[in-house]
């Protein structure tokens, strides 16, 4: 699980792919193309999506810009 907060959530709402800088905290651990699930700020679940890159990797690149969690194509709206 990865948990975005409320700007995240407004861009995915959007249609959007989800980025590293709209994560606020991992919640476990996931690999690379596991299907994730997306909580908002109040851990309720909005989405779920393939993970492109896994939580390990993740961890590194938070608030980073431009780091893709998850492509819009692969995400699908709760």
């Amino acid at each position: 699980q990865v948990q975005i907060d409320a700007g995240a959530v407004k861009a995915l709402q959007k249609r959007k792919s989800l980025l590293a800088v709209g994560v606020m905290q991992i919640l476990g651990a996931f690999e690379q193309g596991e299907v994730i699930e997306i909580l908002d700020s109040h851990q309720l679940p909005i989405a779920v999506a393939k993970a492109k890159e896994s939580s390990e990797v993740l961890v590194h690149k938070l608030k980073t810009q431009n780091v893709e969690v998850a492509n819009a194509d692969d995400i699908v709206l709760l």
